[in-house]
């Protein structure tokens, strides 16, 4: 894939394939799968009382156990039985953000996404994995080089702070923090300053929290 293919890219697929070749973390990955599952989360609360999406965050911080995991799928494969066509599609989503294997995880979250959101008259919706790729993998055939003065002590305690509470609206303020801290990196301030959607996982803010 060129740099060209990934920044006009269409379709999800061709993009996870590339980063399936040793490009992306588990844990990136795995918060890509649970991207997709907050998509589809507000259809599927009358039948699952937890939020997928928050475990499959979890789940890729380590901070829960493969029995909960189990558990978990367990409760939302029986929920899909009880739906529709269309909403089952929606669980079959959440079923994918939470396989063990984050690359199936992430494939499949994204095929069934796809499939969930072809029933939106909203065009726009369609596109949202792509939106979640280069979020979460920023550019990977142009990777940016942190530069230590950047976490200046206000910088990472906005970026912790964005990241613990998914308060993305606070990205300008990033920005801005960064600037003051030296940071004249052009995508790194406009990523910050953009539309967005930001998600757990966005390269910018794990970038400043060093994390992978």
């Amino acid at each position: 894939m060129t740099e060209t293919e990934w920044l006009t890219a269409t379709e999800p697929m061709p993009m996870l394939e590339f980063l399936l070749r040793d490009k992306a973390s588990d844990r990136k990955l795995r918060l890509f799968a649970g991207a997709c599952s907050r998509v589809v989360e507000k259809d599927t609360k009358q039948r699952i009382t937890f939020s997928v999406p928050e475990l499959a965050e979890r789940y890729a911080d380590g901070q829960v156990g493969e029995d909960e995991i189990e558990d978990a799928t367990a409760v939302v494969s029986d929920a899909a039985y009880l739906q529709a066509y269309e909403i089952g599609d929606a669980f079959s989503v959440l079923e994918a953000a939470l396989d063990p294997n984050p690359s199936e995880a992430a494939i499949y979250a994204a095929m069934w996404v796809k499939g969930y959101l072809s029933y939106d008259p909203v065009t726009s919706s369609r596109l949202m994995p792509i939106a979640f790729c280069r979020d979460i993998f920023g550019n990977p055939l142009r990777p940016v080089t942190l530069d230590p003065r950047w976490q200046s002590e206000t910088v990472v305690a906005i970026a912790t702070g964005i990241y613990e509470a998914r308060a993305f609206d606070r990205m300008p303020i990033l920005a801005d923090a960064l600037e003051e801290a030296g940071c004249d990196h052009a995508d790194i301030l406009a990523h910050c300053r953009g539309d967005g959607p930001h998600v757990r996982g966005c390269w910018v803010v794990d970038l400043l929290l060093g994390k992978s």
